[in-house]
Parts: structure tokens; C-alpha cells; sequence
């Protein structure tokens, strides 16, 4: 991990590369004001707090360009050190200029994320607020911007920060029993220990319970097309996307790779992932393509069943190969090409009363006539307005998943060994070993690997 040095004074261009009409380049550190003075002679002698100064850059009597700089005072910025803003035009070799020119005044290049760094060391922010700016930049809808946000003004911070008190509070009172039981006194009854660590696990379970939907709202709701080959996913997939994304053909077996689209719906981001036709085989090229079918239905969090519905006296049996892949997700059966019939009634209620498999709903479809269409979408924004709440606080990154369920291990380890009477150093290392897990979350313990792995996907100049 490259070291952050907080002493210094650091600059960078924080809007993205290319030509527009404004770009910011920001400074930070004990010499930002004196280091930006030197370019900037419009200054006045004392700055105000979140004022903005207008003037030219100019550096050895050249002109460099017409800005806009902002003042924000150590302890008042986002960083917590003094920071200034330049916002200049957005052209690159004008932001090559002013780097150079402050680079050359004692200033450095910032890192990734180095800005963002420096707010988490000065306690501006904790750990999981720095990785919800990262969420923020990177969110794709409007949902997943409204969770970023939330938790960067630390709505699960807070919840976080409430387990934590929550877990200190049976560690300090199992620990004093343990400095008391040399007198033979009980301070933490065992059914009171029970009580107390079960009342932490529920708050547990719900945070670990959460991240299914932080991760939706996150990434994305995946809803994978399957079904034998020619059955019409690629041609339902282009209907749904309201544009041709998938090559379709009449020559079954046309899809061999994943072609992967999204949509909106409500705020959420829905992503379509149409697949390879699941068949018998022979071809090493459709094999792949089937294995990556299988791949997508272990991600999905809805399974659209494709059927031809032409096909006559279909049985439970055509689909168990593709229905014994599926683990978790819902199961939306989908008839096609019902224009194609002639008025035959499809044998629908022999599959399903044959069938295991609980589908979520069953419906007729045509890509021709567009018959049913409107009854998939309606139902994608159903689940979109279900369980969704974007400002409540949600777990949405794996790492703090990861530190949860650790937690968890070790307070249900804490109450085996309890009950089995162990020694009480036992138990003590059970509670900080929970302790310690929350803490990696917010940042209060961390290492080396941890900051790398948070900060290193930042941009320069975040």
C-alpha cells in the first residue's frame, strides 16, 4: 500500500478527464492557502470560509486562466484540513497547467482516494461513510445514489454504533464478572449473559438480513432469461428493452453467449441477462454457452422461464434439467408464441400440477403481437416498490457482510461455550473477537490490506 503522508499538500484534478466547460482541481494541506496565494494575487489577505474569490492564475507574469476559487477553513472542510477549491475551464491542458504550477509551489500529486483518507483520519468520517462516497460516484440508479447517500450522513453508522455500545455492554459486565469471581460473587447471571447476547444477534441478523436488498439496490435486480433453445428469450429480451440488444434467428441455438442489458424501473436498476438455450449437446461451443446459463441462474434474483407453447403435451420432465439449476430465485413461467396456437389450448394444467416448483406466476406471452409484455414489466415494478427502502441504513458491501457473519460466529460461539461452562477467558475472547469485527467495519481497528482494499478503487482526486 502506497502511505499516505498527512503532512503534506496535496492537489489533483477532481472532475472527471475530458473536455467540458468546468473542471475543479482541489487542494488540501497546512499550505494550501499559501501555496495557491503564490498563483493566485486577487486573493485577499484573509480568506473567509466557504467564499468565493474570482480572479486570474497567473504564474511567472503568464496567464494561465480565468477561475473561481473556493476557501474551506481546517475543521469546516469535508478533509477536515484547510482545502481550496479552483474551478477552471474544463479543458485538460489548463488543468495540466495549474497542477504543474502548484506542483512546482510545494504542493504533490494526491493518491486515489487520498482526499477521502484524509476526512476518515481526521474522524470527519468512519470507514463505512468513506466507502458510500466511493458507492455514491459509482451508483448506477437512482436508488442506489439514495443508499450511498444515506449512509454517508450514517444512517448504518448509527445501527453499527448501536450493536458496538450493545456488545461493549456484555464485555464490560461479563468481564467484571470474571474480576469478581475470585470472591464467589455472580455479577452476570448465565441466563442474563444468554438474554443479553441473543438481544445483539437479533440486531446481527437483521443487518446480515438487510444486505440481500442493499445488494439489489446496489447492483441491480437480475432477472435471467432461460429456456431451450428457440423458445424466444433473445426476442423477449429485445422487447423488454424496447430495443434489439440480442441477435435472434430461426435457427435454434442462436444464443451461445450471455447478453447482459439493463433498464429502470422505479429508481431500480433491473438487470436483463439473456442465456444460452439449455439442451443436450455435443457442440463444445454450446457447452460453454450452457455453462454460463448456469452460472447467471446462481445469481439470479428472478428466473423468466421461456416456453415454447406450440409445443404439444409438454411435461414436467422438458424442464427439469434447467429447473434443478435454479436454488433460491423465483421462478416467473412464461408461455411464448401463444399467436402461433391456432386456438390449441395448451396442457398448462398437467405441468403444473406435476410440478415441484412453487412459480411466482404463470403467463401468456407473444413477441409478435406484444400480448402479455406489459404483464412482465408491470411485474418487475411490482418487486420494484417491494422491500426497498433506500434510506434505512442497508448493508450493501461484501466486506461488511463478511465482518457480520464473523460476529455472529463468534457470539453463538460465546453462548455454546457458556453453556458448556467453559473457562470465562474463553467466552471473553468470543465477545472481543465479535467486538473486534465491528470495529474493522467502521475503522476503528483496521490494517494495511483493509485501507488498500478500500481506498485503492478510488479515483485520484476523491
Amino acid at each position: 500500500m502506497e502511505l499516505y503522508h498527512l503532512e503534506d499538500t496535496i492537489c489533483a484534478v477532481a472532475t472527471p478527464p475530458g473536455v467540458g466547460g468546468l473542471a475543479i482541481i482541489r487542494v488540501c494541506g497546512e499550505q494550501s492557502v499559501s501555496i495557491v496565494r503564490k498563483i493566485s494575487n486577487f486573493l485577499p489577505e484573509v480568506l473567509e470560509s466557504h467564499k468565493v474569490y474570482y480572479g486570474f492564475l497567473k504564474d511567472k507574469d503568464i496567464t494561465i486562466d480565468e477561475v473561481m476559487v473556493t476557501y474551506f477553513k481546517k475543521g469546516r472542510s469535508f478533509t477536515g484540513n484547510d482545502v481550496i477549491e479552483i474551478t477552471s475551464h474544463g479543458n485538460m491542458n489548463i488543468c495540466q497547467q495549474i497542477l504543474e504550477s502548484l506542483i512546482h509551489h510545494g504542493a504533490r500529486p494526491a493518491l486515489k482516494g487520498e482526499f477521502t483518507y484524509r476526512a476518515f483520519s481526521n474522524g470527519r468520517i468512519d470507514l463505512v461513510q468513506a466507502e458510500s462516497v466511493l458507492s455514491l460516484i459509482n451508483s448506477t440508479s437512482k436508488k442506489s445514489s439514495s443508499l450511498s447517500l444515506a449512509n454517508i450522513q450514517g444512517q448504518l453508522s448509527k445501527k453499527l454504533d448501536h450493536v458496538i455500545e450493545e456488545v461493549t455492554h456484555v464485555l464490560a459486565n461479563f468481564e467484571a464478572n470474571i474480576d469478581f469471581s475470585v470472591q464467589d460473587i455472580e455479577v452476570l447471571p448465565v441466563k442474563e449473559f444468554t438474554q443479553q447476547v441473543n438481544r445483539v444477534l437479533k440486531d446481527i441478523d437483521q443487518l446480515i438480513t438487510s444486505y440481500e436488498n442493499g445488494r439489489k439496490i446496489e447492483d441491480g435486480f437480475n432477472v435471467v432469461l432461460v429456456g431451450k433453445p428457440n423458445a424466444g428469450k433473445s426476442s423477449l429480451l429485445n422487447n423488454l428493452l424496447g430495443h434489439n440488444k440480442a441477435i435472434v434467428t430461426n435457427v435454434p441455438g442462436t444464443t451461445r453467449d450471455v447478453v447482459e442489458d439493463s433498464i429502470f424501473i422505479n429508481g431500480l436498476k433491473i438487470n436483463f441477462i439473456d442465456t444460452a438455450g439449455i439442451h443436450n449437446t455435443d457442440d463444445p461451443v454450446e457447452k460453454l454457452g450452457i455453462l454460463k446459463t448456469k452460472e447467471k441462474m446462481s445469481l439470479a434474483d428472478l428466473i423468466v422461464l421461456v416456453h415454447d407453447s406450440t409445443t404439444e403435451g409438454f411435461s414436467i420432465d422438458d424442464y427439469e434439467t434447467i429447473l434443478d439449476e435454479i436454488s433460491d430465485a423465483e421462478i416467473l413461467l412464461v408461455n411464448n408464441k401463444i399467436d402461433l396456437q391456432d386456438s390449441k389450448k395448451i396442457n398448462e394444467q398437467k405441468f403444473l400440477d406435476e410440478s415441484t416448483y412453487d412459480f411466482k406466476r404463470v403467463m401468456d406471452v407473444s413477441n409478435i403481437s406484444k400480448i402479455g409484455l406489459n404483464g412482465i414489466l408491470q411485474e418487475l415494478e411490482t418487486l420494484s416498490q417491494t422491500n426497498f427502502s433506500e434510506t434505512s441504513g442497508l448493508v450493501s458491501n461484501t466486506r461488511h457482510l463478511e465482518h457480520l457473519l464473523k460476529c455472529k460466529e463468534s457470539l453463538e460461539k460465546s453462548l455454546t461455550n457458556i453453556k458448556s461452562e467453559l473457562s470465562p477467558e474463553f467466552i471473553a475472547h468470543d465477545l472481543h473477537s465479535a467486538l473486534q469485527n465491528l470495529y474493522s467495519i467502521i475503522g476503528k481497528e483496521y490494517t494495511d490490506q483493509v485501507m488498500d482494499k478500500v481506498f485503492q478503487q478510488f479515483c485520484i482526486g476523491k
